[in-house]
């Protein structure tokens, strides 16, 4: 019974930690179908993408409403376990937009979504609320909610922000959630004392992730902490990597970069490992006692070992072994898409 209980408790933790989440939020200035026909920003985009278990993507301009889907497929075509849903194209004027958000089918599926009740013309763009089911999570359930605030009307939209919350709630979207995206949240849109004088950041319901000190803008002569992540419900920022700012690949140059867009991607690490049964002392303690039965394993199979049962090429064998028998593991949860309750 012992022995069950240390392999069921390193199971627990391997299929824990590979439910880690990287999440992101991308505002691709103007995507629509020129820039996406350019080859060299195509494949820098999806070179971003495939960076995330989940990420925002904003600003998506076509008419036609085809070019995302045709970019998925692009995405696809170097991780087949990604797909998307995608908002429809949303503006209170001529200017219109579309949402969509891109996700790691072995780690999240998505189970609705609709848009915020708009009436009295509250947003310029309302954010869709997107619920997502967790399969392999202390946290089952979370509603995303996708932003891009317009930089004319910072203080009035990020003001309803919590209107939009309760609407999801209302609709029965998971009260748990992250809004994520270009709040225009700095510099002449939005100052400190606005800032601190917002209805979220006075609402324990909301907690913004960081602190003011990140410029997610390309071009060299602004240092503006735009685009944002803030948590909602019950959600627990220690649970949270700091906010960090993606800044391509890193080898292009900021012409380029700005070629692919004038933000860069925001993302944090959702870190699962951190709830109960997750935390390093456990995983180093299940690994010691997965070794300890494997060795024995060994030793009752093949008897000669019983002779050098303390020699060191030994429990070099048996410390690889046990890496590998780890990784088999994880590959198993992952496609299987295990749900551990």
């Amino acid at each position: 019974m012992k022995r069950n209980n240390a392999l069921l408790q390193l199971i627990l933790i391997i299929s824990t930690s590979y439910c880690n989440l990287k999440i992101g939020a991308f505002n691709v200035q103007t995507f629509g179908k020129a820039k996406y026909s350019n080859l060299t920003l195509r494949n820098h985009l999806v070179t971003v993408v495939l960076k995330y278990d989940l990420i925002l993507i904003q600003e998506i301009k076509d008419v036609s409403e085809t070019m995302i889907f045709n970019f998925i497929q692009d995405c696809q075509a170097e991780s087949s376990t990604l797909d998307l849903i995608v908002s429809p194209r949303l503006g209170s004027s001529s200017y219109k937009e579309q949402y969509a958000v891109i996700f790691d089918t072995l780690k999240l599926s998505v189970k609705k979504q609709t848009v915020f009740d708009n009436p009295r013309n509250l947003f310029s763009r309302p954010p869709p609320n997107r619920s997502l089911h967790l399969t392999r999570s202390p946290v089952r359930d979370f509603t995303v909610f996708g932003v891009h605030v317009d930089p004319d009307d910072v203080v009035q939209e990020l003001n309803e922000f919590p209107a939009a919350y309760e609407y999801a709630v209302s609709q029965g979207y998971p009260p748990q959630g992250i809004f994520m995206g270009d709040m225009n949240a700095d510099c002449s849109y939005l100052s400190s004392r606005k800032y601190h004088d917002l209805l979220m950041t006075s609402d324990d319901r909301f907690k913004w992730l960081g602190v003011n000190d990140l410029d997610t803008t390309v071009s060299k002569t602004t240092t503006c902490y735009y685009d944002r992540i803030v948590l909602c419900g019950d959600l627990d920022p220690r649970h949270f990597t700091h906010p960090a700012i993606d800044l391509f690949d890193g080898e292009i140059t900021n012409d380029m970069a700005k070629k692919i867009s004038d933000h860069y991607p925001i993302y944090v690490t959702w870190k699962m490992g951190d709830y109960d049964g997750g935390n390093t002392a456990d995983t180093s303690q299940a690994i010691s006692n997965f070794r300890n039965i494997l060795k024995e394993f060994l030793c009752r199979c093949f008897p000669v070992l019983n002779e050098c049962k303390d020699a060191e090429w030994l429990e070099s064998a048996v410390l690889f072994l046990s890496i590998v028998s780890i990784l088999i593991c994880r590959r198993i949860v992952g496609y299987f898409n295990l749900v551990i309750t």
